[in-house]
C-alpha cells in the first residue's frame, strides 16, 4: 500500500513521471487499487468510517469519476491533480488506525520532497518565462517536453496553493530552530511561485487561507484571555 501510494503521490507532484504514463489512468489505477487492499486488510472500517473521511471519498468520487463517465477527462483530471487535499486526510487516518503512521509520514515526506524539486524547476523556470506554467496543458508534444523538464503546470501551482498555508502553520507552531527555518523557506517558495506564475485564482486561495487561519487564531485566543472590566 505504501508503494501505491508513493507512485499515486509521485504522479502529482513530479511532472517527468506523467510522460512515461497517462497520468489519468495511473492516478485512477492506483486509487482503486489503495482502496481494493485497504478493503481486504479491514473491511469493518469502512462500516464504521468517520464522516469526515466519507465526504472526502464522495467528494473525490463526485469531481473526479463522474467526469470521467460523462467524457469530460479535463475536469476529471484537474480535479484529480489536487488529490492530495481532499484525500489526503482519509488516506492518513486510515493508516493512522491501524498503527501504520510511520508507513504514511515516509510516503509523505518523499511527496514533500519531490514537490519541492518540482517547485524549484518551476520558479527558476518562471523567472525566465512568466507564463510557462500556464502554457501546460494536460496533452501535447509541448507540454509533454515542459513536464519532462520538470517544470509543473496548473495543478501543481493550484496544489502548492492550497498546502502553502500548512507551512504557515509548521512556521508558526514550530519550536525548533532548524526545521522552524526550513518550513519558512518552503513557505516563502511557495508564496513566490504563486506569485509568479500569474495564477491569479490560485492568489486568491492563499489570500483568503491566510486570512481565515489568522482569523481562527485569533477568534481561539480570544476566547482564551480573561476579560476584566
Amino acid at each position: 500500500m505504501g508503494v501505491v501510494l508513493t507512485v499515486y503521490f509521485a504522479e502529482l507532484v513530479f511532472p517527468p513521471i506523467t510522460t512515461v504514463f497517462n497520468s489519468g489512468w495511473v492516478c485512477i489505477g492506483c486509487f482503486f487499487l489503495w482502496f481494493a487492499l485497504s478493503l481486504l486488510k479491514d473491511r469493518d472500517y469502512y462500516r464504521y468510517i468517520k464522516p469526515r473521511a466519507l465526504v472526502a471519498f464522495t467528494f473525490y468520487f463526485v469531481t473526479s469519476f463522474l467526469p470521467y463517465l460523462f467524457g469530460n477527462a479535463v475536469i476529471a483530471h484537474r480535479y484529480m491533480a489536487l488529490t492530495l487535499v481532499p484525500l489526503g486526510y482519509s488516506v492518513y487516518t486510515y493508516h493512522a488506525d491501524h498503527g501504520q503512521r510511520a508507513m504514511i509520514t515516509s510516503v509523505l515526506k518523499i511527496t514533500a520532497v519531490l514537490s519541492t524539486v518540482t517547485a524549484l524547476i518551476t520558479a527558476s523556470a518562471l523567472f525566465t518565462n512568466p507564463y510557462i506554467s500556464r502554457s501546460i496543458k494536460s496533452s501535447g508534444d509541448a507540454s509533454n517536453s515542459l513536464a519532462a523538464r520538470g517544470i509543473g503546470g496548473y495543478s501543481f501551482i493550484y496544489f502548492v496553493a492550497i498546502v502553502s498555508i500548512m507551512l504557515v502553520h509548521l512556521f508558526l507552531v514550530e519550536k525548533h530552530g532548524i526545521k522552524k527555518t526550513l518550513y519558512f523557506l518552503l513557505a516563502l517558495l511557495s508564496v513566490v511561485l504563486i506569485v509568479m506564475s500569474s495564477y491569479m485564482t490560485a492568489l486568491l486561495i492563499l489570500l483568503v487561507e491566510v486570512a481565515v487561519y489568522f482569523f481562527v487564531k485569533l477568534k481561539k485566543k480570544s476566547k482564551k484571555m480573561p476579560w476584566s472590566f
